[in-house]
């Protein structure tokens, strides 16, 4: 694609799941003025989270035909690299309530000189101040700014994907600074929820699935939805170091090892140490010779939890009553699901649309429970309604929902056709970078 004449404003962006730097140049503030590109890297290096050398990787091939003269460039983290948690003080004077701070950054972080840290104050009381702590570690950014200086490339801000998105719809949407929402944010394989009040970023949470779940065909499973969760990898990586322990040098599986270990175990481990390294074997055992792919009893009982929560979630959804929240901005057309869309005709069981709406409680369900979890914590703002953007093709699902009185909040929709562009409303966290310092100066590293 050709570089456009004129182009001032790049900002890059990086899609680790999908293994591809984004690149968005935009000629003034003008989504119709805005052209993305793709820029696909090595997906080992995503595997590594090189982070640094995946951005280098994917804008080598950009920067060899592009005229970089007089270009002002933005940068986009992911947010899984960004840390940010609460800070609730007693209230002090400010040089006081400083020092807290200060002294809080510590206790949380250790050596503070290892991170670029920023806060932002988001509540004030007689009795106590709340800050939001959000921080990098120096090096990763010291490593992409080296990668990226070989390509002659120095960002003029740097930001994050949910406050790039968060900025986007504040920018876009004037109906969205006002009150108090939850703004989900779905792309094709993740979706972001960012706490958004009073024209601030609060806080924000990832989902390692988007709208790709939204099939036509099938319906997706809950044990489909993390493929990859934190909590199995530990556990695989602890069996694998278990197992290996158990094989002899040609890397087979030993028989005369396992059970001298065991006949040495029980001469010299007491009863309760006993069992647990027995059992411990056994899981060796099964996990070097099974091939089936069952699920342990352990991961059995923490799905079977997560059900009985997703069940109360979805029971919530049924049947409670539907109230609009106070102080809730109303309806406008930038932001509008009622009429918008037909909801008399029911939907056949079993038909395409009937799947999609299946497939779409499983997202749900995440959005009222996350909006729940908000809800309980006193030192964060109540949200009122949540914001969604999504493809319009799916935008039935939110007028469904608001007809069904589905839980307590209203959906809202970022309706993507007011800027007619759905490659340019998929990569909000780009156009949103530019008005980070309007929006949220305080999350800039």
């Amino acid at each position: 694609m050709a570089e456009v004449s004129g182009t001032r404003n790049v900002v890059i962006s990086l899609d680790v799941e999908n293994a591809r730097v984004k690149i968005m140049k935009i000629l003034g503030q003008s989504p119709a003025n805005s052209i993305i590109e793709y820029l696909p890297f090595d997906r080992e290096l995503a595997l590594r989270s090189e982070y640094g050398k995946m951005y280098r990787a994917g804008l080598e091939p950009y920067v060899k035909r592009a005229n970089l003269k007089q270009v002002v460039f933005y940068l986009v983290l992911p947010d899984d690299v960004v840390s940010s948690w609460k800070i609730t003080l007693p209230s002090f004077s400010r040089s006081k309530t400083e020092e807290a701070l200060r002294a809080e950054l510590v206790a949380d972080l250790g050596d503070v000189k290892e991170y670029s840290v920023n806060t932002t104050q988001i509540g004030s009381s007689k009795k106590t101040n709340t800050f939001i702590a959000s921080c990098v570690r120096k090096d990763i950014i010291k490593e992409i700014k080296t990668e990226l200086g070989t390509l002659g490339i120095d960002p003029k801000t740097i930001t994050f994907t949910s406050c790039g998105v968060s900025n986007a719809v504040l920018f876009l949407r004037q109906r969205a600074r006002t009150g108090t929402y939850m703004l989900v944010d779905m792309r094709d394989k993740e979706t972001t929820m960012a706490l958004v009040s009073k024209e601030k970023m609060i806080e924000s949470t990832s989902l390692p699935f988007g709208y790709e779940i939204l099939r036509t065909d099938k319906y997706t499973e809950e044990n489909e939805l993390y493929p990859h969760d934190s909590a199995t990898v530990v556990v695989a990586r602890a069996m694998e170091t278990t197992t290996n322990a158990l094989k002899n040098e040609n890397g087979e599986f030993d028989d005369d090892v396992l059970y001298y270990d065991i006949d040495e175990a029980e001469k010299t481990l007491p009863p309760d140490e006993l069992d647990a390294f027995t059992a411990q074997v056994d899981e060796a055992v099964k996990s070097a010779l099974s091939e089936s792919g069952e699920t342990s009893e352990e991961q059995a009982k923490a799905d079977a939890e997560a059900e009985k929560n997703f069940d109360a979630a979805e029971n919530m959804q049924q049947t409670g009553e539907y109230t609009k929240p106070s102080g809730a901005a109303s309806s406008s057309a930038d932001m509008s699901v009622t009429g918008s869309f037909d909801t008399s005709t029911s939907i056949e069981i079993g038909s395409p649309k009937d799947m999609v709406e299946r497939n779409f409680k499983n997202i749900h369900k995440r959005i009222l429970l996350y909006c729940e979890a908000v809800k309980a914590d006193p030192d964060l703002p109540d949200p009122e309604y949540i914001i969604m953007n999504f493809p319009k093709r799916f935008a039935f699902l939110l007028a469904r929902a608001n007809k069904d009185r589905s839980g307590s909040y209203e959906f809202k929709y970022f309706n993507p056709s007011i800027e007619d562009n759905s490659k340019f409303t998929e990569n909000l966290d780009m156009f949103g970078a530019l008005f980070t310092k309007v929006y949220n100066k305080t999350k800039i590293f």
